[in-house]
């Protein structure tokens, strides 16, 4: 399955494959994988204003009574006694724990809200590379077990790089110039 991207896309145009669900943004050079925003990641943090003491400063993030792990303190909105903290100075993440700058005290009102996991979107889904539609800059690093065929370079002086840990990979490599294939 090949992507149709439009032929002709301004910068900040997005396209939307409608058999995969993926978003892509045109930056001017290339097309960005990126995940839109989505209502269902968002959680209510319960409230934990009821073990504030003025010592204590770190605290289980539950949501429902179930824990959540943030991928950073920037995903997370704090609002402590009605003022929305800064996630770089007044709280920090580690792992499932928030952890206050300053210990709340006893009484200070909680709300929180989670924007939900990190969804890696450098990560390209099995089955969506097709002959042609990936480009890499730089070197290709490959681990496990690998099965490839049809790999090539082309272009004046370009060469393939390849590392492959723990399998075999046959290539054949069809440049014009300088083209070399180095296998690891």
């Amino acid at each position: 399955m090949a992507l149709n991207f439009p032929s002709s896309p301004t910068i900040g145009q997005i396209y939307v494959d409608s058999n995969s669900g993926f978003s892509y943004e045109w930056n001017g050079t290339v097309w960005k994988s990126f995940s839109a925003s989505s209502s269902s990641n968002i959680k209510r943090l319960d409230d934990i204003s009821g073990s504030f003491n003025g010592i204590t400063t770190s605290f289980s993030i539950t949501s429902n009574s179930t824990a959540i792990t943030p991928p950073s303190s920037q995903s997370l909105i704090v609002n402590l006694g009605g003022v929305v903290q800064d996630p770089s100075d007044d709280y920090s993440v580690s792992g499932s724990n928030l952890i206050f700058s300053t210990p709340p005290v006893n009484g200070l009102t909680f709300s929180g809200v989670s924007l939900g996991p990190a969804i890696p979107i450098n990560t390209i889904p099995d089955g969506t590379v097709t002959d042609g539609s990936l480009i890499v800059s730089n070197n290709l690093n490959v681990v496990g077990v690998v099965t490839a065929s049809g790999g090539f370079s082309s272009g004046i002086g370009t060469y393939v790089q390849i590392n492959v840990i723990g399998s075999t990979i046959n290539f054949n490599v069809i440049g014009v110039g300088s083209t070399s294939l180095i296998l690891y």
